[in-house]
Order: C-alpha cells, then structure tokens, then sequence
C-alpha cells in the first residue's frame, strides 16, 4: 500500500540519518517530521525489529571493530 511504502522510504532515510553520530535519535525523528520521538522508535522497531538506539550502537560496534 502507499503508506508501507511510506514508511519502509522513512525508514531507510532514517537508516542513513542515524550513521551520523553526532546526530541523536529524537534529533532524526525531528528532521523526518515525527512530532513523537517514541512513535519514531516504535515504527522503526516492527520495520527493522531493533530500536533506533540499538540500530545506532550496533553501527558504533562495527566502526570500532568490536
């Protein structure tokens, strides 16, 4: 439908957005116009099943090599 592929191009911008460390995840919820940070975080969950915050420690993990 429109709105899942809606939401799947949200969520891989989000995706792109959260590589940049310097960015927090309300900050990406922000710039992609969600007026609720949790609501950010529970979509991006059952789309990817791991929250934004793991998503971006999980690529912290991989640039230190650990």
């Amino acid at each position: 439908t429109p709105k899942e592929l809606w939401t799947e191009i949200i969520i891989q911008h989000s995706q792109i957005l959260l590589q940049d460390l310097t960015k927090e995840v309300s900050e990406v919820a922000y710039l992609l116009n969600f007026s609720d940070p949790s609501y950010f975080g529970r979509l991006f969950k059952q789309v990817t099943g791991t929250t934004p915050t793991k998503y971006k420690e999980s690529i912290i993990q991989d640039l230190s090599g650990y």
